[in-house]
């Protein structure tokens, strides 16, 4: 399969979204978008990040390791996993699928990288915590 052995390498994550929406833009069929919904974890101790209260100030955060507020899917796009969800079944983070089926809290995928390829996997809503940013404890789902 053509997706397997191809990718685009690109260093800024405004970048990454425009080759994203235009490669969306090619594959036939409806656009289905999903929206975050972020929390500060520890808002009494978030510091300076402390008064972050309005949700449109955390959904305008663009953090490496974690997916825009707004996601948008089609059937037939490739998508890779930001985090291991089960390595016993083949989902470790950098895991390459393509988009099979779209449900409201779940998306339906085939594997196409690495050991399980061809297998039919269910990513559900997840919540991410990205390590490495100082004083702001930000989760996206």
């Amino acid at each position: 399969m053509y997706l397997q052995e191809q990718g685009i390498l690109e260093t800024r994550k405004d970048d990454v979204d425009e080759i994203n929406a235009i490669m969306l833009s090619m594959i036939p069929g409806d656009v289905k978008t999903y929206m975050s919904c972020d929390t500060l974890s520890n808002s009494n101790n978030c510091g300076a990040f402390r008064d972050m209260e309005p949700p449109e100030l955390l959904h305008s955060l663009k953090i490496s390791g974690l997916p825009n507020h707004c996601l948008e899917l089609k059937v037939g796009a490739p998508i890779i996993l930001l985090k291991n969800l089960n390595q016993l079944i083949g989902l470790y983070n950098g895991t390459r699928l393509v988009v099979t089926k779209i449900e409201d809290r779940v998306v339906q995928a085939k594997v196409i990288s690495w050991s399980k390829v061809g297998e039919m996997v269910l990513i559900p809503q997840i919540d991410l915590t990205p390590s490495n940013l100082l004083d702001l404890q930000i989760r996206r789902r």
